[in-house]
């Protein structure tokens, strides 16, 4: 399958079955706006379910997610790129206890992921970031 935001919710749901489900339990909630359906669909869905791996301490399972998020974020579309970039690394972002867990998180990332959350730090979180790097 082509990594095409066209493809955007399939490419999730061949890579994780429970998110399917989750979607299907949920279609009511994403019927509203089918054209930008795959933007909630990412951000109701899968971000709620990194942030659950994260509290669980669940190691493969972020390692298999952030290897799809960072596919999908160099895979050259740049439609299905900014979507992730929005739908999962912003909303990440700006969850309330992101600096709970913001370092455990970012060891996950590849190269464009990590790039992703890094462009949305203030200039104090970036040379926090650079400290802890050079740690």
């Amino acid at each position: 399958m082509k990594l095409e935001y066209s493809n955007a919710n399939d490419l999730l749901f061949n890579e994780f079955e429970e998110m399917k489900t989750a979607f299907e339990i949920n279609f009511e909630d994403y019927d509203y706006d089918s054209e930008h359906k795959c933007y909630a669909i990412y951000e109701r869905e899968l971000t709620p379910y990194i942030l659950k791996q994260l509290r669980e301490n669940n190691t493969p399972e972020l390692k298999k997610i952030f290897n799809f998020v960072e596919k999908l974020m160099t895979g050259g579309d740049f439609e299905l790129a900014n979507m992730v970039a929005v739908a999962v690394v912003e909303s990440l972002y700006f969850e309330e206890d992101f600096d709970d867990f913001k370092y455990e998180l970012l060891k996950f990332c590849g190269k464009a992921t990590l790039q992703s959350f890094i462009d949305c730090f203030c200039e104090e979180e970036k040379a926090e970031w650079e400290k802890y790097k050079a740690a």
